[in-house]
């Protein structure tokens, strides 16, 4: 049985700093290479820890089911963590590239697999987590931050589609994020990374052509934030070479299916209920999968409670809630992602926790 505490405030306010430490087992790792038996182990310990120590830790610190009080929005934590975690993720990345041709030359292409996919998966668990949390803020350096750490992995799109188009249709079929029962993440995610990259160029037009536009396409948001991605891949390119470009793309390619990899964490098989005239009912607390783990919340900045962030999209992630009538995920998110890898050992941990009523979509009266 896994423990319930009720963690001191004090305590969790200032936890959302190992969001900002995180990238700093890039890092950490580099300075173990040289040690005896890390010759190339060293590239792949961030995802160790991702994948083996924090999901351990998540066990013995326990879940945490205190609510925080929700307040005005202040700077600290509010806004001074998430542009930190930001601005620590980008030199941390840029800094990780630059070492990808020495890496090769002297450790091998083990090595350097594990070093390109530890660099996506700090860049979808800290770039993309905290560039999700600062696309939903009203202050437009905040956004354009945000939108730059998605440019970071190829992604620019989401800023649009995630906060007009997911956030409207989640767990309905229109979502391509939201995972119908059964689905596996083998189709969902290529799926959804497609349509989504999709929805977001026509909403980038239509906001362009509203605008009055004479080239919709050359003023599309989405367009600027490819240009942007472009950019920074040719700058990689001409400071240390082709081949950290190469992987400075697939860092983001990575990074872009780990985060629709956690989409279909927190939607599989949950159905917003449609109404008598054939409109959904309003997201709900009861249209997302809930997780209250400690230490894995404080690092993802509190991205598992995600029945409220849905509910309220613009409530700051340190305020966000637990929510009585949420379906909650019986584990942390870092082991669920390497459940849902394996099809037959997803569906047979979550379905007994799935909503029967969510899964059916029935219609109701209203």
């Amino acid at each position: 049985m896994i423990k319930t505490r009720q963690f001191p405030k004090s305590l969790t306010r200032h936890s959302y700093w190992l969001a900002a430490m995180l990238p700093l087992m890039m890092p950490l790792s580099w300075s173990l290479r040289d040690v005896a038996g890390f010759s190339w182990i060293f590239a792949w310990l961030p995802l160790l820890v991702l994948y083996v120590l924090i999901p351990l830790l998540d066990v013995v610190i326990g879940r945490d089911l205190s609510n925080p009080e929700v307040r005005q929005r202040s700077f600290y934590p509010d806004d001074f963590i998430p542009i930190a975690a930001g601005v620590c993720h980008l030199a941390v990345l840029a800094w990780a590239v630059a070492l990808v041709p020495e890496l090769l030359a002297q450790y091998g292409w083990v090595a350097l697999v594990g070093w390109v996919l530890s660099m996506g998966d700090t860049s979808a668990t800290v770039g993309i987590n905290v560039a999700h949390e600062l696309i939903h803020r009203r202050d437009r350096a905040q956004r354009v931050l945000g939108g730059l750490m998605l440019a970071s992995v190829w992604y620019g799109g989401f800023k649009l589609e995630h906060t007009r188009w997911h956030h409207v249709h989640v767990s309905t079929p229109n979502d391509p994020s939201s995972a119908a029962r059964g689905d596996t993440v083998y189709g969902q995610v290529p799926r959804a990374m497609w349509l989504n990259t999709i929805q977001a160029w026509r909403l980038g037009k239509a906001a362009a052509e509203k605008r009055g536009r004479a080239l919709p396409w050359l003023s599309n948001e989405v367009m600027g934030w490819c240009l942007i991605s472009l950019l920074m891949t040719v700058l990689v390119g001409l400071a240390w070479g082709g081949l950290a470009a190469v992987a400075f793309v697939l860092q983001g390619v990575l990074a872009a299916a780990l985060l629709e990899v956690i989409n279909y964490v927190e939607h599989y098989g949950l159905r917003r209920e449609m109404r008598e005239d054939g409109r959904y009912v309003p997201p709900g607390v009861t249209h997302s999968w809930d997780c209250d783990y400690w230490l894995s919340n404080a690092i993802l900045i509190q991205l598992p409670r995600h029945a409220d962030h849905h509910t309220h999209p613009s409530r700051a992630f340190n305020q966000l809630q637990l929510n009585e009538p949420s379906p909650v995920l019986p584990y942390g998110y870092p082991l669920l992602v390497l459940v849902a890898m394996i099809p037959p050992l997803w569906r047979r941990i979550i379905h007994p926790h799935l909503p029967t009523a969510e899964a059916s979509n029935p219609v109701v009266s209203g």
